[in-house]
C-alpha cells in the first residue's frame, strides 16, 4: 500500500514537472516571437526616423540651394548697374604714384588725350556721314524706282503707292529686327542711357560696337523708311560709343580686341574717370555731327 501511495505520489509529482516542461516549452517562443517583434518595431522606427531626418536634411539642402541661387541671381543683376567709381583714390599709394611721375609722362598722357580725342571726332563725323550718304542713296534709289513706275504706267496711282509703301514697311522693318532681336538697348534716341552713365550708373551693352551697328543702321533704315525720326540723339549715343572704344583700345564684342591693343598707349587712360570725359566728348561730337556744327553751339 506505501509502495502504491509512493506511486501515486510520484505519478501526482511527475505530472505537474511535466505540466511545468510543456509551459516552459511552450512559453519559450512566445518571448522569443515577442522579443523579435519588438525588435522588427524598434529598427523600423529607427529606419523610419533616419528617412525622416534625410528627408528633411534634403528639404533644408534644397532650399539652402536655392536661397544661394537667388542670391547669386541677385548679385549678378545688381553687378550690371553697380555704380561707377568716378572719384580718385586720395591716399598715400595714389600721391607716391603722382609724385613718382616724371614731367614726361604728364605730357606724354595729355598729348596722347588730345590725339585720341581728335579720332573720336573724326570717328564721329565718319559715321554721321556715312548715315547721310545711306539716306540720300535708298531715297534716290527709292524715288526713281516710284518715278519710273508712273512713267510706264501713264500716270497710273495704285502701282507706284504700293511699290513706294512697300520700300517704306520694308525698310522700317529692317530697323524694327535691329533693334527688337540683335541689340535692344539701341532702341530710343540714347541720350538717357548716356546721362545714366555719366552720372555713374553702369548699364549693361550701352557702349558695345554691336549697340553702335545697330543704332546706326537703325537710323539709316527708319529715316528712309520715312519715320518721323531724326539723328540727333542716336549721333549722341554713337559718339559716346566710339570715345568708349577707341579711348579703351579693346572692345567686348570684338573677340580679337578683348584683351586690348596697344597698352603703352591706352593703359592711363583705362579707368572710370578718364573714359567718363571721352564718353563726354564723344557725346558732344555727336551732337555737333548731326547738326552741322551747329549743335555743340545748342
Amino acid at each position: 500500500g506505501g509502495g502504491g501511495g509512493g506511486g501515486v505520489g510520484a505519478e501526482r509529482v511527475a505530472v505537474p514537472s511535466s505540466s511545468r516542461a510543456s509551459l516552459a516549452a511552450a512559453a519559450a517562443p512566445t518571448t522569443t516571437t515577442t522579443t523579435t517583434t519588438s525588435t522588427t518595431t524598434t529598427a523600423a522606427e529607427a529606419s523610419g526616423a533616419r528617412l525622416r531626418r534625410t528627408a528633411s536634411g534634403d528639404v533644408r539642402r534644397q532650399y539652402e540651394y536655392e536661397q544661394r541661387q537667388r542670391q547669386r541671381a541677385q548679385r549678378e543683376a545688381q553687378h550690371q548697374y553697380e555704380s561707377l567709381d568716378y572719384d580718385p583714390q586720395e591716399n598715400y599709394i595714389y600721391h607716391s604714384a603722382l609724385k613718382a611721375k616724371r614731367m614726361v609722362a604728364f605730357r606724354k598722357e595729355d598729348f596722347l588725350r588730345w590725339v585720341i580725342v581728335l579720332l573720336v571726332g573724326v570717328c564721329t563725323a565718319l559715321v554721321a556721314f556715312f548715315i547721310d550718304m545711306g539716306v540720300t542713296l535708298i531715297a534716290k534709289f527709292k524715288f526713281s524706282i516710284t518715278s519710273n513706275l508712273i512713267a510706264e504706267c501713264h500716270n497710273c496711282f495704285a502701282l507706284p503707292f504700293l511699290t513706294y509703301l512697300c520700300s517704306n514697311i520694308l525698310l522700317v522693318a529692317v530697323a524694327a529686327y535691329l533693334v527688337a532681336f540683335v541689340e535692344p538697348v539701341a532702341a530710343g534716341s540714347g541720350i538717357p542711357e548716356i546721362k545714366c552713365y555719366l552720372n555713374g550708373v553702369k548699364m549693361p551693352r550701352v557702349l558695345r560696337v554691336k549697340t553702335l551697328l545697330a543704332k546706326a543702321l537703325g537710323v539709316l533704315f527708319s529715316v528712309s523708311g520715312g519715320l518721323a525720326c531724326g539723328k540727333e540723339g542716336p549721333m549722341i549715343h554713337s559718339g559716346a560709343i566710339v570715345a568708349a572704344g577707341l579711348s579703351q583700345g579693346k572692345s567686348s564684342t570684338i573677340s580679337g580686341l578683348r584683351k586690348g591693343v596697344l597698352a603703352f598707349i591706352f593703359d592711363p587712360f583705362r579707368n572710370d574717370n578718364d573714359k567718363r570725359d571721352f564718353v563726354s566728348g564723344g557725346a558732344a561730337a555727336g551732337g555737333a555731327a548731326a547738326g552741322g556744327g551747329g549743335g555743340a553751339g545748342g
